[in-house]
């Protein structure tokens, strides 16, 4: 495991090192959705697209326990390398491994149980029902592939192999697009096509994870014995991530009755299309999140806190300065993006664009939340970085949901997450403020 750098090397030039292939890595998985949603649109349509919306929650599920192993794993890892503890490092990975099999095999069944009544309860009807069951029955069947591959990614970055984390994410990427076209395009397969070849990728992503990390770690069959004591850390530490993931599960569910409600089926391809390009937009700064985190979680382990905050405060920067470059290129150029979804339908593309740019207004401000929730997990505070997540989505989010679409009809589904940006932004301030001089790595001059 080469993760000396980490306590060692500038801490800008790290994060830019280490949020390189994270970004990179996001933005590939994020092709998964994005691909699937572009080809679809055009060769299906707009009912393709309002299937892809009501299937989505449940992609997110799988995602979401992916990130508990992925990331509470990760952080455990990184703090035990700090500390010179590399037989605890490949325990906890060989316990993040068992979590994350086990429990994508119960998401598993649990899918094909409940998916017909939780496609309704979103307002799920008519030709789109269907045609949205047909899609997660094949989705469904990649679940324990979907779920390992985002395990294995976010656990090479400790070790030191951030490159390696970005490579098998971009070969499934590209892999999807080659099969999204050739099934979706060419062999007409629909729906069915861009799942199968989602399922295809994430496979082989999956398969490559595998090797990378138990070649890298010396991993052996002793260190997946289960021990309760360490899979209640990696959960603790992964849960703010897991729920922060789950609760935009939850989010998108009550987004899509609510676009459905005030907008109908076209607003439901509205929203699909905004997801497929929120992804895009928004998955950089986890990536700077990501490639902090590690670092965070090194130099803590370590006891060198003053490396700690220089990093969280680095990180934030990078963050807010990305999101306002990519504001200007949401709101300048909104029509075209959206354009690549749809084809000849001028009343939808109105709508997804001025929906993206209502929607993106308050990005800068999720800089500091995004963040801040890996800053917790770094230093293994996962009470904290609970505490940030469910205030995120009870408060921030989900009430303003439930009260601004009566007023402002779909433009208040669109203007929810803006609200939940400024409040996210404020609540991670105070929080990582606080935390820091809890620690005794800040000063009273505050984050120069």
């Amino acid at each position: 495991m080469r993760d000396e750098i980490l306590g060692r090397d500038p801490i800008p030039s790290l994060i830019v090192r280490f949020s390189g292939p994270a970004i990179v890595a996001l933005l590939a998985h994020a092709l998964y959705n994005i691909t699937d949603r572009v080809f679809v649109g055009r060769a299906v349509g707009s009912s393709g697209l309002a299937a892809l919306s009501l299937a989505f929650p449940f992609m997110l599920a799988f995602i979401s326990w992916g990130l508990v192993c992925g990331v509470g794993t990760s952080a455990r890892m990184a703090i035990s390398l700090g500390a010179s503890d590399r037989e605890g490092a490949r325990r906890y990975l060989g316990n993040g491994i068992l979590m994350a099999l086990v429990g994508s095999v119960v998401m598993l069944a649990l899918g094909f149980w409940g998916m017909e009544g939780l496609l309704r309860s979103q307002g799920g009807s008519g030709e789109i029902l269907p045609m949205a069951q047909r899609y997660l029955r094949v989705i469904l069947l990649g679940a324990p592939f979907s779920v390992l591959g985002m395990t294995f990614t976010p656990v090479l970055r400790p070790m030191g192999r951030p490159n390696a984390a970005m490579g098998i994410q971009l070969v499934g990427a590209f892999l999807n697009i080659a099969l999204d076209w050739w099934w979706v395009m060419v062999l007409h397969m629909g729906v069915e096509g861009a799942a199968w070849a989602t399922v295809a990728s994430q496979a082989v992503q999956a398969l490559l994870g595998a090797a990378l990390v138990l070649n890298s770690s010396r991993i052996r069959p002793r260190h997946m014995v289960p021990e309760p004591s360490r899979m209640g850390r990696i959960f603790s530490v992964g849960l703010p991530s897991g729920l922060t993931e789950m609760g935009f599960t939850i989010v998108i569910a009550i987004m899509n009755r609510q676009v459905k409600l005030y907008g109908g089926d076209a607003g439901l391809s509205a929203l699909g299309i905004f997801f497929g390009l929120d992804a895009l937009f928004f998955l950089p700064a986890i990536g700077v999140g990501e490639g902090a985190q590690p670092i965070i979680g090194y130099n803590y382990g370590a006891g060198n806190l003053q490396r700690v905050r220089r990093a969280i405060w680095t990180a934030v920067g990078y963050a807010v300065g990305y999101f306002c470059l990519s504001l200007l290129l949401v709101q300048i150029f909104a029509p075209e993006l959206v354009s690549l979804f749809v084809k000849d339908d001028p009343v939808l593309l109105d709508m997804a664009a001025w929906g993206l740019r209502v929607s993106y207004a308050g990005a800068p401000m999720a800089g500091m939340s995004i963040t801040a929730a890996y800053y917790f997990q770094g230093i293994g505070n996962w009470r904290a970085g609970l505490i940030t997540a469910m205030c995120r989505i009870v408060i921030f989010v989900m009430i303003p949901l439930m009260i601004l679409p009566p007023i402002m009809g779909i433009t208040g589904v669109w203007a929810s997450l803006p609200v939940a940006d400024v409040g996210g932004c404020m609540l991670g301030f105070l929080m990582v403020r606080r935390s820091l001089r809890s620690i005794g790595a800040c000063d009273p001059s505050g984050p120069a």
